[in-house]
């Protein structure tokens, strides 16, 4: 008896044996080992093969399988099994017509054949004629978890909305400056963009074979392929049951990976339905599963000595078979890639001391990293923040040096308010200071007052600034300013690894000034603003267009004063204003603007003015008592005699009483006046007034002393509304605070002049 071995295909054609003996045949089967792309790889009614399925797909040896995963484990396979010929099967679920269903298995099996063989611009094509916006939103996601570029869409929920399209722009941007690629950065999908997908594929595959992205062509060469290629079976072949042939696809849409032994293999395109001879009821070809690696992944969350995110910072990752992957850690001092081969990865931080170095970990675990720090990142901004708000907008400081004083550390800040990073190294655990100085045509060598006085073209002007900052372990504990009572910065926040920084400016020049025309400084002026915070005063001097105001200086509730306008010109305050007999008092006055809107200036705001006055009197040489308010010299824009134009400027909370405590003023310092001979005598009987009744001589008088001061009116010995409006000025500065007391309504009013502030009036100092 022979036992001569038969294929199937010899069988179908005829075997011949002599009669007379017993033959036993033994057939030889062609067997076919199976690589399975799962139903969760593809999309309903899509032929583009996902890197990342829709569901975790865990493999044997616990990773996960991914549309890359299988793919390198085919040409593993065809590289180790080079006489296996390969065929790749498309199938579809049931949902549509049968025609439809055999054309859709047969794109998807050409989408992986794609893939497989590396055709790039076919893929692109496939994808490009038959996808859905949830393909290339879960692309962008998974881009974004392997390769950590900023391009994650939300929610793969199939809508084209901003943040899938934003997404979209910023992979098209990275892919320009990752691979000197051309894709405009706005526009539809195109094919453009599933070309530069398929190139990410490929960078993923080389990293998990381990092998650089240049022998990718070499491993596909190795695999032979059926001829045709291609078996699409439609929805011929339903799969009911997960565990079905041993196949994991929870659903009928996959494709399958099937690699022949040496034998005779019939064309399963021609059979009828297609691939009966491996699905049918008479299956000749036994399938046995190739194992599948699973893709690991590696998180690490990095942190400083203080248990704080180290967020940012640039890494270097070096990851299984030599790759090394760049970015930056995220806001949490995350970073987390997926798709890897198992093995260690090691992490570096550029700037950053590490307190294992380097830290090597393992893929497919979260990794927590402790690292010191080597540097702090110093930040300076002009925010100018008082009473916790930002008084100012968009004023960035142009330039900074950044120095720890003594220790040989410094950085130069530039001018897109970026933070930058300073040297630490090596620094103990104590106190340093920290010194920020402007550049030189921004720097203020003494606070707002006379002495300051920029040169024309300067905008804005800033003293240096000394700050403590308390290091310990690495890490800032404690920053605060070195001199508190020196008001011209803050600290805006501090982190463990980094210092902000707030320069107040000395000097904002304000567009709104003038040439003073030859005029000599002999007068201040002091007005109030109305709001209780500095920005809506500051905001309004800077402000350009229309006719503008300003003040030279402004003081806030703090203390704190910015110079806005140099004394050598004249601002825009006081444009309708008589004193002493002329106009022009904006042309030959300093302005001083008080943010104040109601109630007593605090103490310190009241010193700054008393200090700010008595050194513009010291530069200036005009007398101490050369200092009214604006509603004293405020006169009327259609009549340029009727002061009163401001009235309640700066007011009835400001105290006077306290600028003349300190010498500075409109002072009562003259002899008191003589009752019998004032006035005509008429306050020498109880009950005497001046009023609208009184003789002409009288009201002369009045007038003359009035005029004196500095008030604004006609001396023409009628008791006119000029003189009523010089009387209503006078009574308000006076009769107030310290020297409060009943006011009848037609005294209030200017109408008329009662024995105290007849008395007043003579002991006024005169201009």
């Amino acid at each position: 008896m022979t036992a001569p071995n038969v294929t199937w295909q010899e069988l179908a054609d005829g075997v011949t044996r002599p009669d007379g003996a017993v033959h036993r045949l033994v057939v030889e089967r062609v067997r076919a080992h199976l690589l399975e792309m799962e139903d969760a790889h593809f999309h309903f009614d899509s032929v583009v093969m996902q890197a990342q399925p829709r569901r975790t797909v865990t493999a044997d040896d616990g990773g996960d399988i991914t549309g890359i995963a299988v793919i390198a484990a085919a040409l593993r396979f065809g590289e180790a099994h080079p006489d296996e010929r390969l065929l790749v099967v498309g199938h579809t679920d049931t949902a549509g017509s049968r025609s439809y269903n055999q054309a859709l298995s047969e794109d998807r099996a050409k989408n992986v054949h794609a893939v497989l063989t590396g055709d790039r611009s076919g893929w692109a094509r496939g994808c490009q004629a038959r996808h859905h916006v949830e393909d290339w939103q879960r692309i962008l996601k998974w881009v974004h978890q392997a390769h950590g570029w900023d391009c994650d869409p939300g929610d793969v929920d199939n809508v084209y909305g901003p943040m899938s399209r934003q997404a979209r722009e910023r992979f098209r941007a990275r892919y320009n400056l990752d691979f000197g690629g051309s894709l405009a950065e706005r526009g539809p999908q195109c094919e453009a963009d599933w070309e530069a997908f398929f190139e990410l594929y490929d960078v993923s595959l080389a990293q998990l074979l381990g092998v650089p992205q240049d022998q990718l062509s070499g491993l596909r060469s190795g695999l032979t392929f059926l001829s045709p290629p291609i078996l699409a079976c439609g929805e011929q072949w339903p799969k009911e049951g997960r565990s079905e042939d041993g196949l994991r696809s929870a659903v009928n849409r996959r494709v399958e990976l099937l690699f022949f032994d040496q034998g005779e293999v019939p064309d399963m395109s021609s059979e009828s339905p297609p691939g009966a001879s491996l699905y049918g009821d008479e299956r000749r070809f036994p399938k046995r599963r190739i194992p599948v690696g699973g893709a690991a992944f590696v998180e690490l969350t990095v942190v400083d000595l203080g248990d704080e995110a180290i967020r940012g910072e640039a890494y270097e990752l070096d990851l299984p078979h030599g790759v090394t992957r760049t970015g930056q850690l995220d806001e949490r001092g995350r970073v987390r890639l997926e798709g890897l081969p198992p093995g260690d990865c090691t992490l570096r931080l550029p700037n950053v001391t590490q307190a294992f170095e380097p830290t090597t970990v393992p893929t497919g675990a979260a990794t927590r990293v402790v690292v010191q720090r080597r540097t702090i990142m110093v930040k300076v901004d002009g925010a100018l923040i008082l009473g916790g708000a930002r008084q100012l907008r968009d004023h960035p400081v142009e330039e900074a040096t950044v120095e720890i004083v003594d220790q040989g550390r410094q950085v130069v800040l530039g001018d897109d308010d970026e933070a930058m990073p300073l040297d630490i190294t090596d620094l103990g655990d104590g106190d340093y200071t920290l010194r920020v100085t402007p550049r030189d045509a921004e720097l203020a060598t003494e606070a707002a007052g006379p002495g300051l006085e920029p040169a024309a073209g300067v905008e804005v002007a800033y003293r240096a600034l000394d700050l403590t900052i308390t290091l310990a372990g690495g890490q800032v504990t404690a920053a605060a300013v070195a001199d508190p009572s020196d008001l011209h910065g803050g600290v805006l926040g501090f982190t463990a690894s980094s210092v902000d920084v707030d320069l107040w400016p000395d000097f904002l020049a304000s567009p709104h000034s003038r040439p003073r025309g030859g005029a000599a400084i002999d007068m201040v002026v002091i007005q109030h603003s109305g709001a209780a915070t500095l920005g809506p005063t500051l905001e309004a001097y800077l402000a350009r267009g229309g006719a503008g105001t300003s003040a030279h200086y402004v003081i806030d509730p703090s203390g704190f004063v910015v110079k806005m306008v140099r004394d050598a010109d004249a601002a825009e305050h006081s444009r309708h204003a008589r004193w002493a007999g002329s106009l022009g008092v904006r042309e030959r006055s300093i302005g001083i603007e008080l943010v104040h809107a109601s109630g007593a200036l605090p103490a310190a705001q009241l010193d700054a003015l008393k200090a700010l006055v008595q050194a513009l009197v010291g530069r200036h040489g005009f007398a101490d008592h050369h200092v009214v308010g604006l509603e004293d010299v405020a006169t009327s824009k259609t009549d340029p005699v009727l002061v009163g134009r401001r009235m309640g400027d700066p007011g009835p909370d400001f105290d006077w009483a306290a600028l003349e405590g300190s010498n500075l003023g409109l002072r009562l310092s003259r002899p008191d006046l003589v009752a019998a001979t004032a006035y005509g005598g008429v306050f020498a009987a109880a009950g005497g007034k001046i009023d609208g009744t009184s003789s002409a001589p009288v009201i002369t008088e009045l007038q003359n002393d009035l005029a004196a001061i500095g008030y604004s009116l006609n001396v023409n010995g009628s008791y006119d509304k000029h003189t009523r409006s010089a009387v209503r000025q006078f009574v308000l500065h006076f009769a107030k605070h310290a020297r409060a007391r009943g006011l009848t309504d037609r005294e209030k009013s200017g109408r008329e002049v009662l024995l105290e502030t007849a008395r007043e009036l003579k002991r006024c100092q005169t201009w």
